[in-house]
């Protein structure tokens, strides 16, 4: 049991990783400039610790979420736990190191003290229905 959520841990962690890099490239070319193709991303090692949590928190969810409940309910219900995971470890982040590697205060109006940005919400949705597909697809493996 333990191994098997090491290896959800390492695998959401660099899962959530390549993802993150991969958006941030995406939106800078969308938002700075067309022209430039180099789809350079970016992330913070901290990350890797936070996405990786998904190993852990992903059971317990699937536990108590029905999976007869319609599919929109669950990525809410999911999205929901994406932005109070994001919250709380900015919050500690800033608690422990001084400050939190992402500040959403001067990109969004639409933020939450800085750690949460609520614009965000369709991509993190979209994120989550992914997280459900992939978690369901690589439980039948390790179980």
């Amino acid at each position: 049991m333990f191994n098997n959520l090491l290896k959800l841990f390492i695998f959401f962690g660099f899962f959530g990783l390549f993802v993150e890099i991969f958006f941030t490239a995406i939106k800078k070319i969308v938002n700075n400039d067309r022209r430039k193709w180099e789809l350079k991303g970016e992330t913070y090692l901290w990350m890797f610790p936070i996405y990786g949590l998904i190993g852990f928190y992903y059971p317990i969810y699937n536990y108590f979420i029905s999976i007869n409940m319609f599919l929109v309910f669950r990525l809410l219900i999911g999205t929901f736990f994406i932005y109070l995971i994001e919250y709380i470890s900015g919050y500690l982040l800033c608690k422990i190191i001084g400050n939190c590697p992402w500040d959403y205060s001067l990109d969004s109006y639409y933020n939450i003290h800085g750690l949460v940005r609520l614009d965000y919400f369709f991509y993190w949705v979209a994120f989550m229905f992914f997280i459900e597909q992939i978690f369901n697809y690589i439980t039948i493996y390790l179980y």
